[in-house]
């Protein structure tokens, strides 16, 4: 028999771009406050898909991508952070000039910063 948890249990990331889903959680909008039915954990992204998986979160926030690795996940409609154009949420910085970068460094606690990684270790590897 499945646990039917008495409060949901929310796998959330803290940072700026998850505020918008998550302030009326963190917050009292006036209403009941949402806390009372909702369990909330914050994490880095990794650990959020990785909770779903585990079965410790009922709710989680993570990148679209990570969605297909993770069987029988729904995702909920109408509820998504997104941009109509660019966004410039990875920044690569060096002090070296291109031609003499040798090694990249990335957020590990992001599936996206480590698949980044990866391609930028090829383009770095071929030498741009």
């Amino acid at each position: 028999m499945s646990r039917v948890p008495s409060r949901l249990r929310i796998s959330a990331i803290s940072f700026l771009n998850t505020a918008p889903l998550m302030w009326d959680f963190d917050h009292d909008s006036g209403s009941a406050p949402l806390r009372k039915d909702f369990e909330i954990h914050y994490t880095v992204p990794s650990a959020c898909a990785e909770a779903l998986r585990a079965g410790t979160a009922d709710i989680g926030i993570i990148p679209a991508i990570t969605y297909q690795t993770i069987p029988d996940l729904v995702v909920i409609p109408d509820v998504a952070i997104g941009a109509k154009g660019p966004v410039r949420s990875i920044l690569l910085v060096s002090k070296l000039p291109l031609e003499k970068i040798k090694t990249v460094a990335a957020d590990t606690s992001s599936h996206i910063g480590s698949a980044l990684e990866d391609h930028l270790q090829k383009v770095v590897a071929s030498g741009f």
